[in-house]
Parts: C-alpha cells; sequence; structure tokens
C-alpha cells in the first residue's frame, strides 16, 4: 500500500469525489458525468461544487474537461522525482535505494539524487569487474 493509498483510506469522504488506486488521482463526478481529476482530494471536491454552482441555471453549461489539475497539482507536477530518492516524512530526509538495497539518506534532494547517480555507477563497474574475471 502506498503512502497516497493510506492517505485516500483516511480521507473524508465527499459524494461525487472518488479515489482511483490505479491512476493514483481523485475524481470528480456529477449526476453520472466526470468532471476532472486532481492530485488532491479537496480539488476535485472543488470541480464538483463548482459544476454543482452551475446547476442553477445562471451560468452557462458545464464543458466536461479531461484533466483540469489544480494550482497544487500543478506545483506538484513541476517536481522532478528521481527513481531510488524517496522523501522520508518522519525523519524529514531524502532516502536513497537502489533496487531494494538501502543506500543512504540527505537533506539535500540534488545530494541524494548524486548518491544515487554514484551507486549506479558503482554497481555497473563491480559487474564489468565480475564479467572480466569470469564471474558474471
Amino acid at each position: 500500500m502506498t503512502e497516497l493509498d493510506i492517505i485516500a483510506s483516511e480521507a473524508k469522504h465527499y459524494i461525487g469525489v472518488t479515489w482511483s488506486k490505479s491512476k493514483q488521482m481523485w475524481y470528480a463526478h456529477l449526476n453520472g458525468k466526470y468532471l476532472g481529476c486532481s492530485r488532491t482530494q479537496e480539488g476535485a471536491r472543488a470541480l464538483r461544487n463548482d459544476a454543482y454552482d452551475r446547476m442553477d441555471g445562471t451560468l452557462p453549461p458545464l464543458k466536461v474537461v479531461k484533466h483540469k489539475l489544480t494550482e497544487l497539482d500543478k506545483a506538484a507536477a513541476r517536481t522532478k522525482r528521481c527513481k531510488g530518492v524517496t522523501w522520508d516524512k518522519r525523519g524529514q530526509k531524502w532516502v536513497v535505494y537502489l533496487g531494494s538495497k538501502y543506500i543512504g539518506f540527505s537533506t539535500d534532494k540534488r545530494e541524494a539524487k548524486q548518491l544515487r547517480k554514484e551507486a549506479e555507477l558503482k554497481r555497473r563497474v563491480d559487474y564489468l569487474r565480475r564479467f572480466k574475471n569470469g564471474k558474471a
């Protein structure tokens, strides 16, 4: 179970807002119509509430938007991810893994990425040495 799945299971339940485990996104629906998705539950709830407010007839009909992202979602999307580098919320540090092997940690994301790259390079060099000696 991922961290997002845990957050989703502990989240408040709103009518018309559902969690997609496979897409890791919150979806907004109103009267069976898809309204959009968001990385946060509050973003999906806002989409649904906006659509509900338009139902009184004073606003033009709502256009169904495939992926309407909130500002918070856009900011999260701009954050580049690095394979093997994750944020430890409890320890307030970046943790580095190579596969399932723990490599180390750092308080700086750039330093953590560098640790990951160095570990990958070391793994390749070790493999080539073993291959050269006929032990691969």
